[in-house]
């Protein structure tokens, strides 16, 4: 709907403000660049779940998430970086976008496309959740 849209739109600034406010310089640019790859991903995964409706989306959207979720399981391995995802809402955002491509291609995706995407979240929602009972709730 329009307003969940919009709501997603609004969190995503407050969410950027946030980042920006960050006054440690190595913080914030690590921060910044998990946000940036969030945002790719969220990016695609409105473009998806909003197609065919009559909603104007607030960027083009990412065609292909796959990158993205590459460069954001790298970063997971790492303990900071894994802090941050889990604060900027990377949980979520992975675990919506293997629900969206499983809703889109099913099992039966002739291409590795699925099948590379899936392999890259899983490993980041495996490193996402080592050790924090939290996450592990949450997912």
């Amino acid at each position: 709907s329009v307003a969940a849209l919009e709501a997603r739109v609004r969190a995503g600034h407050a969410l950027r403000n946030v980042v920006q406010s960050v006054p440690d310089k190595i913080s914030a640019r690590r921060n910044n660049m998990v946000l940036q790859l969030l945002e790719q991903i969220r990016s695609y995964i409105e473009a998806v779940r909003f197609s065919g409706a009559a909603v104007q989306l607030p960027q083009p959207p990412v065609q292909d998430p796959v990158m993205a979720m590459a460069a954001l399981m790298k970063l997971s391995f790492d303990d900071v970086n894994r802090q941050c995802m889990s604060t900027l809402g990377g949980l979520c955002a992975v675990a919506e976008l293997l629900y969206i491509d499983h809703r889109i291609h099913g099992n039966d995706d002739p291409t590795n496309y699925s099948v590379t995407l899936r392999r890259y979240a899983g490993m980041a929602l495996t490193n996402l959740t080592f050790g924090d009972s939290s996450n592990k709730t949450q997912l």
